[in-house]
């Protein structure tokens, strides 16, 4: 609607918000654990993060730090669909707002973890020891934490579920 108002004033903007944003027509969307997933990747999320914050070369580290959470979140209360994000969140040299590594979605939680977390952890492995290019400067990402809530850190961990018998983690 803003677009349409300063359109005469400015001819030269688009008439739809998502050319503006150079929103992606189609986004590679492949059959994963028994649902739907995209790797948005970390190198292209880092980079576009460090772009936008305009760091000098001289101000990044050799290393940048991420935190890492997973969870799986309802998306309608009327049907079961459900989304497993992997968001990623950049701690050291500076603290970005949460970005997107992957997204999963289903009407349950991933049937294989393994399967789940196999890009993400083949690109996290590359970018620890080969590390990337941001702004002319060779930096390693590493991963300092992941944040989760106990049902999700059972199902990563593959190990039995918080409320079984002995399902502390900590105690035994």
């Amino acid at each position: 609607a803003v677009l349409q108002i300063l359109r005469p004033y400015h001819p030269s903007l688009p008439k739809d918000p998502r050319t503006l944003m150079g929103t992606p027509a189609q986004v590679d969307v492949m059959k994963l654990a028994g649902g739907n997933y995209h790797h948005v990747g970390i190198e292209k999320s880092i980079k576009s993060i460090v772009e936008y914050h305009c760091l000098d070369p001289h101000q990044l580290d050799n290393n940048i730090y991420i935190q890492i959470n997973i969870d799986g979140l309802p998306i309608f209360k009327s049907s079961g669909l459900q989304f497993w994000p992997i968001l990623g969140r950049i701690t050291q040299p500076f603290s970005s707002e949460p970005f997107a590594i992957a997204i999963y979605s289903s009407y349950k939680k991933p049937a294989n973890v393994c399967e789940y977390l196999s890009q993400f952890v083949s690109e996290a492995k590359q970018l620890e020891v080969e590390g990337c290019v941001l702004l002319g400067k060779k930096v390693f990402v590493k991963i300092q934490c992941f944040v989760c809530d106990a049902p999700a850190r059972c199902f990563l961990k593959n190990t039995k579920s918080f409320t079984g018998y002995y399902g502390c983690e900590r105690c035994i």
